[in-house]
C-alpha cells in the first residue's frame, strides 16, 4: 500500500493564521492529509468540523479529516450529514476518524452522556454501523432505519451522497475496539503518547484477525500513527524522545519513519512542536517526506 504523510493542524482559536499557512504549505508539497483533534470542550478549541470546512476551502488537493470525532457529542446520523457534505464541496477530500469518546468529564459538560467504557464502545459500533449504512446509501430515495440502544433511524431519506468512498478511521487501543476495526474500518488512527510504536505490531495483529473473520482483506486496512516531532540541525547530538514528542534531525526522522513502517505502519501524521509549527511543517513535508519516500522504496 502506498505509504500516506500528513500534518495535524490543532483547532486553537490563538492561531488561526499559523494553521491556515500550514494547511496551504500541506497543500503545496503535496502532502496526503490534514488531521485535526476533536475536543469541544476545550475552551481555546475551535469547532473542529467549522474550521476544517475553512481550511477545506483554502486547499485544493489536500485531504482532510477529524482525528477523530467525539461521538458521545457527535450524534451519527448529523455526522454522517455533515461529512457527506464537505465531501461533496471538496469533490472527495475527506477522511472520517471516529473515537468513543475518553475526556467523560468534558463531554458531560456540554451536555453528553457520560457512559462506562463497555457502553461507549457498545454505542460507537452502533453509530459505526449507522454511518457506513448512511454513507453507501445508494439513492436519496432510499428509506434508511436502524434499531439500537442507544441510536436509531426510522425511514431516515439521508443525502446527498458523498462524492468518494469515505474510509473510515477508528480511534482505540482497547480488544473490542480493534477488533471492530477490523470487522468494519478501513484505517486505524492511534498516538505515540498511548501506545509506543514497538506495541503496534501486537495490536495490528487483534486488527487483521478480526478482518479475516469478517472476510476482509488485513492489509486493506490502513495503519496510521499520529506523533508529535521537533526536527532540528544537526548540532543535536542524537534522535531522542519524550512521552510526546520526538526530536531528531531530518537524517534521523527518515530512520525513524523507516522504522515505523516496518513495524506495518503506512499513514503518518506528524504533529509539530516548538514554537514555529509553520517552519516545522513546512521541515517535514519538503525535507523528511521525500526522503522517507525514498527509504521506504528500499525497504520494500
Amino acid at each position: 500500500m502506498k505509504p500516506l504523510f500528513g500534518v495535524n493542524i490543532n483547532p486553537d482559536s490563538k492561531h488561526i493564521d499559523d494553521s491556515f499557512a500550514i494547511a496551504k504549505l500541506a497543500d503545496l508539497y503535496g502532502l496526503d492529509m490534514i488531521g485535526m483533534q476533536d475536543h469541544p470542550y476545550n475552551p481555546n478549541f475551535l469547532d473542529t468540523w467549522t474550521f476544517l470546512t475553512a481550511l477545506a476551502m483554502s486547499t485544493k488537493m489536500v485531504h482532510l479529516m477529524i482525528n477523530v470525532a467525539d461521538l458521545p457529542l457527535r450524534p451519527p446520523a448529523m455526522l454522517a450529514k455533515a461529512v457527506a457534505s464537505l465531501d461533496l464541496i471538496t469533490k472527495g477530500r475527506i477522511e472520517l476518524g471516529m473515537g468513543a469518546g475518553a475526556f467523560w468529564d468534558g463531554i458531560e459538560s456540554l451536555g453528553g452522556i457520560r457512559r462506562e467504557p463497555k457502553e461507549a464502545v457498545d454505542a460507537f459500533e452502533e453509530a459505526l454501523k449507522i454511518i457506513k449504512l448512511l454513507l453507501n446509501t445508494e439513492s436519496s430515495q432510499q428509506q434508511v432505519s436502524f434499531t439500537g440502544r442507544y441510536y436509531s433511524l426510522k425511514n431516515a431519506q439521508f443525502g446527498p451522497k458523498p462524492y468518494h468512498a469515505i474510509r473510515i478511521w477508528v480511534g482505540g487501543y482497547g480488544a473490542r475496539m480493534l477488533k471492530l476495526t477490523g470487522q468494519l474500518a478501513d484505517g486505524w488512527t492511534i498516538s505515540l503518547p498511548y501506545l509506543p510504536a514497538e506495541n503496534i505490531p501486537s495490536k495490528k495483529m487483534i486488527i487483521e484477525q478480526s478482518a479475516k473473520e469478517a472476510k476482509r482483506e488485513p492489509s486493506s486496512i490502513i495503519v496510521n500513527y499520529n506523533f508529535g516531532g521537533l526536527i532540528v540541525n544537526d548540532n543535536y547530538k542524537h534522535a531522542t524522545s519524550s512521552t510526546n514528542v520526538i526530536i531528531a534531525t531530518v537524517n534521523e526522522w527518515v530512520d525513524i519513519l523507516q522504522y515505523f513502517y516496518r513495524l506495518g505502519i503506512n499513514s503518518f501524521n506528524f504533529w509539530p512542536a516548538g514554537k514555529d509549527k509553520i517552519a516545522q511543517s513546512e521541515l517535514f513535508a519538503k525535507e523528511v517526506v521525500p526522503r522517507a519516500k525514498r527509504s521506504f522504496a528500499s525497504v520494500a
